[in-house]
């Protein structure tokens, strides 16, 4: 049930975030509420990493937060537009990771 209503909102904001770049020409709030979405609707595999903390596969993890670190490299000129949404995954992965390492060696 938890993850149908993080998921609900991240869709609705998705939406609002589609609306603030098209209609309303708002770039900025689009990313901050895309970023938002994906927070939120990253939040039940947070929930679930805690309790369940070899449900998820921590390679997948790692991996994506070196995958983003890459990519904020490759940007060519760095704008709160081209790196906010990076840096959101380098930081969601990274401790999404650490929580797995940590809740995997108090099991």
């Amino acid at each position: 049930m938890v993850g149908h209503f993080f998921g609900y909102y991240a869709a609705i904001l998705s939406l609002i975030a589609i609306l603030f770049w098209l209609i309303v020409d708002q770039p900025i709030a689009s990313i901050i509420l895309v970023i938002l979405a994906d927070m939120l609707a990253f939040i039940p595999t947070i929930r679930k990493s805690y309790y369940k903390p070899y449900s998820e596969t921590l390679s997948l993890y790692i991996t994506n937060t070196l995958r983003f670190i890459l990519a904020l490299f490759a940007v060519e000129h760095y704008t709160f537009l081209s790196t906010s949404w990076i840096i959101a995954w380098i930081v969601g992965n990274g401790l999404l990771s650490v929580l797995i390492i940590v809740r995997r060696k108090g099991k």
